[in-house]
């Protein structure tokens, strides 16, 4: 029997304002994880995905952990059916600046085809996704023979270290023949995507200091060495001529593609597409892989903050003190956080002046990933993607970083598939953060079909 697609479109149409409804509900918790004046807020989020998906008739826990809690769902199937876990986030980063805001970020609106608000893109909205998708195969056809299980974590912006405690107490509940990592971007909302891996990521701050106090400019020039000048000469030696990161043995481990794996890749990139759609006027170019290689399959190194002296409305004629830098390290298979952590240190010591104190402080990495492909699940979600899509199906990479698949991965000791419904011009992260409702969607017929194939298949 083929999926009856027309049943899915007319539900999902009939139900279309109670479907936002409960969307909003669940995007107006302020869950910022990383800010723990807002634990309560993330603790009253866990506590509403309980009781929705109690309404869907899954079993329903919350894990605790040292951080924030695991929601767990579960839907037993018949025994020798295939088991299915989904992985989602429920928690979001924060809202600053709040002045870039065209509307209260935890007061979500629908504007333009879109649902603007913090969290409408990653990971509520996907998340939501899966569950209405639930919520219609349960009220349409009843309960599939499949066992689905859902892992929503309530640490993933901040880096999982209360989570990754429950993954290893929870290792037997966990296991699966498959793994749904419901948090990724499509090529565009024509286009279906699957994703083949992802980097890692190392963060860290290093503090440039020189005297035990601000000075006067004027007393103090030409005598004692900025902090600040100091501090941009070092970042800036990171690179060579070519673009690529001078560290020694940064490269070292580095696991690139075989030929055959980037032959099914689709590596195209269309710069004035992307100058006109986020107004960027230059590329950052490293010799020897293309913009889309060096995003997805290179490693990097960037500054995300840089601060010293005086910063305020006017001027302060000081020497600072104290200079200060965030670096992020985004990581390819075959490298280690710590280790590039330790190498990055000991390359900006070696270059500093006689004298100068640096400080690095490690804040958290996680390893890059790389699933097989093709295999049974991804080649079952292509097929899906296709029908819904009317589009071959793609596969890509994405240059961000999920810190916990990795352990989640060897946990269900099932297939791994990567994907979602995003796209990268959601402003995930930022300002006025959206999420396209034509690309939910697709998105909850997709999981639909999905979820019907699947069930379909023989033991």
């Amino acid at each position: 029997m083929s999926f009856p697609l027309a049943l899915f479109e007319r539900w999902f149409s009939d139900h279309e304002s109670k479907i936002r409804e409960d969307f909003f509900s669940f995007l107006r918790f302020r869950s910022i994880s990383a800010d723990p004046s807002y634990r309560q807020d993330c603790l009253k989020a866990a506590h509403w995905l309980r009781s929705y998906l109690e309404e869907l008739q899954l079993q329903s826990e919350s894990w605790e952990s040292p951080g924030l809690p695991v929601v767990f769902g579960e839907s037993k199937g018949q025994k020798g059916k295939p088991s299915l876990l989904f992985y989602h986030h429920y928690d979001v980063q924060p809202a600053d600046p709040i002045h870039l805001w065209e509307s209260d970020p935890f007061e979500p609106v629908f504007k333009e085809g879109k649902v603007v608000a913090r969290g409408a893109s990653d990971n509520k909205g996907q998340c939501f996704i899966t569950l209405t998708a639930l919520k219609a195969i349960q009220e349409l056809i009843g309960p599939l023979p499949l066992d689905i299980k859902l892992f929503i974590e309530g640490e993933e912006e901040s880096g999982g270290e209360g989570t990754g405690a429950v993954l290893h107490r929870q290792k037997q509940r966990l296991q699966s023949d498959f793994l749904c990592v419901v948090d990724f971007d499509l090529v565009s909302s024509e286009k279906p995507a699957l994703v083949a891996g992802y980097r890692g990521i190392m963060t860290m701050q290093v503090d440039c200091t020189n005297a035990k106090g601000d000075l006067h400019s004027g007393s103090h020039g030409g005598i004692v060495l900025n902090p600040n000048r100091i501090l941009v000469d070092l970042l800036a030696k990171l690179w060579d001529a070519e673009g690529k990161v001078a560290i020694p043995h940064f490269y070292d481990g580095v696991l690139p593609l075989t030929p055959e794996q980037k032959e099914l890749v689709d590596f195209s990139f269309d710069e004035k597409v992307y100058q006109t759609e986020f107004g960027v006027k230059a590329f950052c170019k490293e010799e020897g892989s293309t913009l889309k290689e060096a995003n997805w399959i290179r490693p990097t190194v960037e500054l995300n903050g840089l601060w010293g002296g005086y910063t305020g409305e006017g001027f302060k004629t000081v020497i600072p003190s104290k200079a200060s830098a965030k670096i992020s390290c985004r990581l390819v298979p075959g490298q280690d956080p710590r280790q590039i952590f330790e190498r990055l240190s000991t390359f900006l010591q070696q270059k500093a002046p006689e004298g100068i104190c640096l400080a690095m402080h490690y804040f958290h990495g996680a390893q890059a990933y790389r699933a097989s492909f093709p295999t049974t699940l991804s080649q079952t979600l292509a097929q899906s993607m296709e029908e819904i899509f009317k589009q071959p199906c793609l596969y890509t990479f994405c240059g961000g970083s999920v810190p916990i698949v990795r352990e989640l991965a060897e946990a269900t000791k099932g297939e791994v598939a990567l994907f979602g419904f995003a796209l990268d011009t959601d402003n995930i992260h930022a300002p006025n953060e959206h999420f396209e409702w034509v690309c939910f969607k697709k998105g909850f017929l997709t999981i639909c079909h999905f979820l019907w194939e699947l069930a379909q298949k023989k033991p």
